[in-house]
């Protein structure tokens, strides 16, 4: 991960209401510096799907998009050379690939 999705994680988290000064905040900070263990994502993606199962399905499709777009949107920050020059979005087809395989298991696919 680099310095500039860091902050974009950082600045997506204030966006949606995470205070800087809060022990989420602080939590968020730690897991950026070392990754979590595989069983910590596990436990993150059940936890989103029980709490996405009570929304309608609008509801439901509307914040699956939202997050997967804040992953797209932390891994365009990095840019690339093809963003650079202005020919694509800087984020890479295996990046591309992962999103949609999280949106089809966030939808319980």
């Amino acid at each position: 991960m680099t310095d500039r999705e860091r902050e974009k994680v950082l600045r997506i988290a204030t966006e949606r209401g995470i205070d800087t000064s809060s022990p989420a905040y602080a939590q968020l900070q730690e897991w950026l510096r070392t990754r979590p263990a595989d069983a910590i994502f596990n436990t993150a993606v059940e936890a989103i799907k029980t709490g996405l199962s009570v929304l309608t399905p609008a509801e439901r499709a509307d914040r699956i998009k939202r997050i997967v777009d804040a992953c797209r949107e932390v891994a365009s920050a990095s840019g690339g050379l093809g963003r650079l020059l202005g020919l694509g979005t800087g984020v890479s087809s295996e990046e591309e690939s992962i999103f949609d395989a999280m949106a089809a298991t966030l939808r319980g696919r």
